[in-house]
C-alpha cells in the first residue's frame, strides 16, 4: 500500500494520540522528537530483507534526565517500510502504533528482550 508524506504524518499523529497516557507524558516531558523519513538508511551488514520500521536515537529517559547527552531523544519512522510491509490501512495503523510503543520503550530504557515481553 502507498501513502504520501502528508498522509504518513497524519497517521503518525493519529497513532501518537492513541498511546497510553504514561507513554505520552514521558515523551512530552522529555521533548522526544518523532520524525518521519522516506526510507531507512543502509548500514553495513544489512540484509536486503531487513525491514527497519523505525529507530530510536539519543539518550534514554535516565540519561536525558541526568543531562549527560547533548542530543535530544528522537524516534525516526520510515514510511517505505510501512508501505512495503502492510497490506491495508488497518495493518498500517496497527504496525505504526506498535512501532511507536516499541521505540518509546527504548526511550524508557527497555532493551529488545524486555520489549518483546511488552
Amino acid at each position: 500500500m502507498r501513502v504520501n508524506a502528508k498522509r504518513f504524518s497524519d497517521e503518525v499523529a493519529r497513532a501518537m494520540g492513541r498511546l497510553p497516557k504514561f507513554l505520552k507524558d514521558a515523551a512530552n516531558t522529555a521533548g522526544v522528537a518523532v520524525l518521519t523519513d522516506d526510507r531507512p538508511p543502509r548500514h553495513p551488514g544489512d540484509q536486503p530483507d531487513d525491514a527497519l520500521f523505525a529507530e530510536f536515537i539519543g539518550p534514554t529517559s535516565l540519561e536525558f534526565a541526568s543531562g549527560d547527552s547533548p542530543h535530544p531523544p528522537t524516534v525516526v519512522l520510515y514510511r517505505s517500510t510501512f508501505e512495503s510491509e502492510c497490506d491495508n490501512i488497518a495493518d498500517f495503523r496497527e504496525e505504526l502504533y506498535r512501532t511507536l510503543i516499541h521505540e518509546l520503550g527504548h526511550f524508557l530504557g527497555f532493551d529488545e528482550d524486555k520489549l518483546a515481553d511488552v
